[in-house]
């Protein structure tokens, strides 16, 4: 697929990418997420955000000036439009087989002209406090959490992305304008478009529609302090109706810019993990283990990597001391070729898979982007992935101080 890098008239970058399918994508990406508790205002006083902020705004960017929703006019087009928060960014996009320019004029015009009115601000509140209320009913999510608040303690990172109870019950229009008007500026904007239209056209369009506009160009400066402090220990008192082990580690000690940093993540941990040799076939083969899982994230605004390993283990204590052991003994000599191999055909096939699918590819380019990562950079760098690639990561595992939460069920 054909992609090009553009600046359109009023400074705003747009990705394009020439698609032969008949869906499309279009995706605003916004560097303002949920962590962000504070900013530099223009006086060089700071000022605080309310947990949720972000997240509340979202939902706000969809209401139109008539109160009405900007998803109705999409569903009339049978174009799906969605949007989500983390902990960094906030993404809106919408995805369809016809009605591309009508939907791309409803979507530039909801992104960057938004209305913020106090009647409907209380009733998404009421919408955003039911979200709230019902993620306790989540077991998982709340372990996550806990989880989370032993890797960030004291950091806002740890508060969760819908934010407070009793921050949502005070968010008003002057926070949102405010918000709106300090982070969604066409320097901290980014615009991904999958599509089989002609660029020029489309390149075209967008500047008649934007040339109109009354927007916002500077984004404030926001603040982050990387606190490298972490709970050692903690007893989960969640129910739960087996043990649980959660080890985890964050390190801020790497170089972001790699583009392939999360595949060289991806096999330590498999190799940690294969089925057929190491920690994993010794669990098994003792019938210490009864299922487990890991993850990890890049947080690019902190040049942070965290990874997280679940385990449900039947004798907690043995487990733990085997773990631990395995990343002590962790050593390049570990990694076999194999691994390697396994790993770039896991991503060189999957970027086939994303490749059919204009909505997918756009969102990865898109989320990518915005961490300053290029998602065809990355394919090509797979291919080239070799042992001593993975050196830095090795000495991560090592070297971090962990994170570890138990959950013992007598």
């Amino acid at each position: 697929m054909k992609t090009k890098d553009i600046t359109l008239n009023c400074g705003l970058k747009l990705k394009y990418i020439k698609s032969p399918f008949m869906r499309f994508y279009c995706g605003f990406g916004v560097k303002f997420g949920g962590r962000y508790d504070k900013y530099l205002q223009e006086d060089g006083t700071i000022k605080n955000i309310k947990p949720g902020l972000a997240h509340f705004l979202e939902h706000m960017l969809f209401k139109n000036e008539d109160k009405t929703d900007a998803t109705l006019q999409f569903d009339k087009l049978n174009v799906f439009a969605n949007a989500y928060t983390s902990k960094e960014q906030t993404i809106y996009y919408i995805s369809g087989l016809e009605s591309f320019y009508e939907s791309l004029d409803i979507f530039v015009k909801m992104f960057f002209s938004p209305s913020f009115d106090s009647e409907v601000i209380d009733n998404e509140r009421k919408i955003i406090e039911e979200e709230f209320r019902n993620k306790n009913d989540n077991l998982e999510q709340r372990i996550n959490e806990e989880e989370v608040k032993a890797l960030f303690p004291n950091d806002p990172y740890s508060i969760n992305i819908l934010g407070t109870y009793d921050s949502i019950m005070s968010i008003n229009k002057d926070d949102l304008y405010d918000a709106y008007k300090s982070f969604y500026t066409i320097d901290n904007t980014y615009l991904v478009i999958v599509s089989n239209k002609d660029e020029e056209d489309v390149i075209d369009y967008l500047n008649k529609i934007l040339n109109s506009m009354n927007l916002n160009y500077h984004k404030k400066e926001l603040l982050l302090e990387n606190k490298e402090d972490i709970i050692t220990n903690i007893e989960l008192k969640n129910d739960y109706d087996s043990n649980l082990l959660v080890l985890q580690f964050k390190s801020f000690k790497y170089n972001y810019s790699d583009p392939i940093i999360l595949e060289k993540i991806s096999i330590v941990l498999h190799e940690l993990f294969s089925c057929d040799r190491g920690l994993f076939k010794d669990l098994l083969d003792n019938d210490l283990l009864l299922d487990y899982d890991y993850d990890f994230t890049t947080l690019s605004a902190s040049n942070m990597i965290a990874v997280q390993i679940v385990l449900r283990p039947t004798d907690l204590k043995k487990v733990r001391e085997m773990l631990l052991n395995s990343l002590n003994k962790l050593n390049i000599k570990m990694i076999r070729e194999k691994s390697i191999e396994e790993e770039k055909k896991r991503v060189l096939s999957e970027n086939l898979r994303i490749l059919d699918k204009p909505d997918t590819l756009g969102e990865k380019v898109l989320s990518l982007w915005m961490e300053d990562l290029d998602y065809f950079t990355l394919i090509d760098k797979t291919k080239n992935i070799s042992k001593n690639d993975l050196l830095d990561i090795i000495e991560i595992f090592k070297k971090s101080n962990y994170s570890i939460l138990e959950k013992n069920v007598k």
